[in-house]
């Protein structure tokens, strides 16, 4: 299960747990954590929206147990340290298992805001990109391929100068009217 920060069992601004409220988020309790002790992944997730309020922006806590509780050979989390010291001129030794909770933390999140700059940079850029690949395509089309007069014929093709509306078309260096296509007939 899960504790969202403001509810009741954790405190809002504080990463303050009871180590029980942990143990329960991993569906284990201390009683069976006190002998072999245990290993937990504690995860806080963000999912904020900053353009809304800040005070909404909360992590979600979980918690799992990583150690294997199957195991035979050593479960929990413990591990023994040596005490080396002289009595009366002899050389003793104690040996000491310890064990306890090893909490291990992982905190990600994520943070969106709208922002009109990059939005227009963004169309902007997308715009200039599709005029720079029509350039490039009659480029290739009409200098680079091998049927480039079938092209030029079919890109450019002639408009009587007696039509009416020929009149309102563009004429060039030399006074011909041409009409500009952008696709095969």
């Amino acid at each position: 299960s899960a504790c969202l920060v403001g509810s009741e069992m954790c405190i809002r601004d504080r990463n303050i747990f009871y180590v029980s409220t942990i143990l329960s988020w991993a569906q284990t309790d201390i009683g069976q954590v006190a002998s072999k002790g245990a290993v937990l992944g504690i995860t806080a997730k963000w999912d904020c929206d900053l353009d809304r309020d800040i005070n909404n922006c909360l992590p979600t806590w979980t918690s799992e147990r990583l150690d294997d509780t199957q195991s035979s050979v050593s479960t929990g989390f413990n591990y023994r340290k040596t005490d080396y010291y002289y009595v009366n001129g002899t050389r003793v030794r104690d040996i000491t298992k310890l064990w306890g909770i090893w909490m291990i933390f992982s905190i990600s999140g994520v943070g969106r805001k709208f922002n009109i700059v990059a939005l227009t940079m963004t169309v902007g850029s997308g715009l200039a990109f599709m005029g720079i690949a029509a350039l490039i395509t009659d480029i290739v089309l009409l200098k680079i391929s091998r049927p480039r007069k079938r092209f030029k014929e079919a890109k450019y093709t002639p408009v009587n100068p007696d039509d009416e509306m020929s009149a309102l078309l563009p004429k060039d260096i030399n006074g011909v009217m041409t009409v500009s296509y952008t696709h095969l007939r």
